[in-house]
């Protein structure tokens, strides 16, 4: 991306990138102004085409004006890291407090966590609801744009009080079959096999509600059958599992009309939705500025499970530990030349809580 007051030259430079890239892609930024900031208000592109690129195994396209660490080795050394400390399955949330693009989320929901991405820069908001939207993520991932430091507090709270929050999927059941979910008699949901089921993935949380109490479990997706009809379905699972019994096969199924018609089930099909229920656990991602984490953001992680920090500045991390430690405490400090032949070192601090082994 090119910085400038007047376009100069622009055709010149199109012409030696052209020759020398198969793809790239040219954005001029006009700024006029005479002040410390590096970019102006209007951004276009002027050569080339917006190119989308694979990272970690997620399809990227990145506005100009969006944050996204440049040096590929190092990034991928980091979030090995990251990744390597977070224990990510079914029931997991991740927070990521200062997401940008939303990289770093995307990996942990392909692997099933529940991601909330908090970025205060809209065009990086953007990116990452495209990102998830691209990636089929749409369902595990919330790109946020906010302040950290005010939206943070609230969102940890929310979570702790609502299960749905912590899901990929939302499913409401009689009393009877709550019940049994709960105590793990029931290892099967049956559900006509619709686009909103179709969405459902092995690995993905699902939080069921009693409609009577209210009352929430979370669940992980652990298997799915289809079948044309429940007929045909019951001679694939087990129908005590399903949450009947001292019926057959046949009756079960006409039970289910009750629920999904006959010709309901031509139409879509139908799923045995394999769950067992599991514990909600959140981990919050801290990847601050220079300047380090606002006194609220802080705070607000102590009430999470787990906590890694990544610091570009180890001035700014040893005051933010130092606030963190009666609640959490650094295991593992691990530094990375981000910038080689500089000052500026990347310090990726797994945490865990005082107390816990």
């Amino acid at each position: 991306m090119v910085v400038a007051k007047k376009p100069k030259a622009i055709a010149k430079l199109n012409e030696a990138l052209s020759k020398t890239f198969d793809r790239y892609a040219l954005y001029l930024n006009y700024n006029e102004a005479k002040t410390n900031v590096i970019l102006g208000e209007k951004t276009e592109l002027t050569g080339g085409k917006e190119e989308s690129s694979l990272i970690r195994g997620v399809k990227v396209k990145v506005n100009p004006e969006s944050f996204l660490q440049v040096n590929d080795e190092i990034r991928d050394k980091i979030y090995d890291e990251v990744e390597r400390t977070i224990d990510v399955k079914a029931g997991s949330v991740v927070v990521d407090a200062y997401a940008g693009v939303g990289l770093l989320g995307a990996s942990f929901a392909k692997k099933g966590a529940r991601v909330y991405n908090l970025e205060i820069v809209p065009e990086a908001t953007l990116d990452g609801k495209r990102l998830a939207e691209e990636n089929g993520l749409k369902n595990e991932v919330s790109n946020i744009c906010c302040d950290s430091g005010e939206r943070l507090p609230s969102l940890i709270e929310k979570l702790k009080g609502d299960l749905t929050l912590c899901a990929s999927h939302e499913m409401s059941l009689r009393h009877e079959y709550f019940l049994k979910i709960e105590d793990g008699s029931k290892t099967f949901e049956l559900k006509k096999y619709d686009e909103k089921r179709r969405s459902v993935k092995i690995g993905s949380s699902v939080c069921f509600a009693d409609l009577e109490s209210g009352k929430q479990v979370l669940c992980e997706v652990t298997s799915l059958t289809v079948a044309p009809s429940f007929d045909d379905l019951f001679e694939k699972v087990d129908i005590e599992s399903c949450g009947f019994s001292g019926v057959d096969n046949a009756a079960a199924a006409i039970m289910m009309e009750e629920f999904y018609t006959k010709a309901e089930q031509a139409k879509y099909g139908v799923v045995a939705i394999g769950v067992k229920v599991v514990k909600p656990t959140i981990t919050v991602v801290l990847d601050p500025p220079r300047k380090g984490c606002a006194e609220s953001v802080l705070n607000a992680v102590k009430s999470a499970d787990s906590l890694v920090y990544i610091s570009c500045n180890p001035a700014t991390l040893a005051r933010d530990l130092k606030i963190l430690d009666d609640t959490f405490r650094p295991e593992r400090i691990t530094p990375y030349d981000m910038f080689p032949n500089t000052r500026h070192v990347e310090v990726v601090v797994s945490m865990s809580r005082v107390g816990v082994k």
